[in-house]
């Protein structure tokens, strides 16, 4: 009885890791990606028009616009024939360098560390947030990075909006 419980055990062992490798995902794929958008939006109460293309070298890209307007985007990285193991989302928001200059900017890196911010031509902020894929990331976690990313869109502009006026 004993040896027919652990033969039991040990083969529901050896069932979980291959069950879990089928929600895994290991490359960019644009239109699972707009999926996690579109959920990750929902989530929020957030309104999303999304799309996907490529560059001229078939790099993929998904554009993402807000329901206000905010635009933002994803690019495939570290390609090898489509398939990409990365991916960066990105923004760019243009502001007064006295709206969010060097300090607000360092300050936001500190505070956020999930994610990046920079000044590009002294009146444009970027915001990225790379994602690795090489070894997997299940769709749970890429809708909780979405969402992490589209709020810190929102509360980015919010802050631009806010000092402008």
């Amino acid at each position: 009885m004993l040896k027919k419980l652990v033969l039991a055990l040990v083969g529901m062992l050896c069932a979980v890791p291959a069950m879990a490798q089928e929600d895994v995902v290991r490359h960019f794929n644009p239109l699972l990606f707009e999926g996690v958008l579109q959920e990750a939006a929902e989530d929020l109460g957030e309104t999303i028009e999304t799309g996907n293309d490529q560059t001229e070298s078939g790099t993929p890209i998904v554009t993402a616009t807000l329901g206000d307007g905010t635009r933002f985007g994803l690019i495939g990285t570290a390609c090898d024939s489509g398939k990409c193991v990365g991916a960066n989302m990105m923004m760019l928001v243009t502001v007064s360098p006295d709206c969010i200059g060097l300090a607000r900017v360092n300050q936001l890196n500190v505070d956020r560390a999930y994610a990046k911010f920079l000044i590009m031509d002294g009146n444009q902020v970027a915001l990225t947030r790379y994602l690795i894929f090489d070894h997997g990331q299940n769709r749970e976690n890429l809708v909780v990075e979405a969402t992490n990313y589209i709020t810190t869109v929102q509360d980015l502009m919010e802050e631009a909006g806010a000092c402008e006026n």
